[in-house]
């Protein structure tokens, strides 16, 4: 009785599966629009991306090469982040990648992308909520040398 049930629930689903896609090419770009974090302070930003990040480059693109292009206002932070990021995976920053890693401020949001310019296309993205643009924006010290 439970190999019927099984065969019948395995049979339904491959007969179905792929009906439901429509033809033709996917659409461009991103389908669905990525979460925002709640608002956080610049060290929790930091951290926040540092993770996220880390997870995709160790799940994902465990030998990611990419060029990094950051405003000054970010730059101290992502290169806090890459040099962690970079002593605990294989990734490698260089001047010359198709991957080009961009982090920047608008509107009190925290961007940071990673963009196939061989493809045209954004492969991950993360966007974190300051809580205080002009605090972020006038601290020079890195988010990880504490409070």
């Amino acid at each position: 009785m439970k190999l019927r049930i099984l065969f019948s629930a395995a049979l339904a689903l491959l007969l179905t599966g792929c009906s439901m896609i429509p033809d033709g090419e996917p659409p461009k770009g991103n389908i669905v629009e990525t979460p925002v974090a709640g608002a956080l302070d610049f060290k929790d930003a930091s951290n926040f991306l540092y993770t996220a990040l880390a997870a995709y480059v160790t799940s994902e693109r465990p030998d990611l090469a990419v060029t990094v292009k950051a405003d000054a206002a970010t730059k101290p932070y992502l290169d806090a982040i890459l040099n962690r990021i970079c002593r605990r995976s294989a990734l490698k920053i260089t001047d010359n990648a198709s991957m080009t890693l961009n982090s920047y401020l608008k509107d009190n949001v925290w961007y940071l992308e990673l963009f196939d310019a061989e493809h045209n296309l954004t492969v991950w993205q993360q966007r974190v909520v300051l809580k205080d643009y002009a605090a972020v924006t006038a601290q020079k010290r890195s988010p990880y040398s504490g409070s």
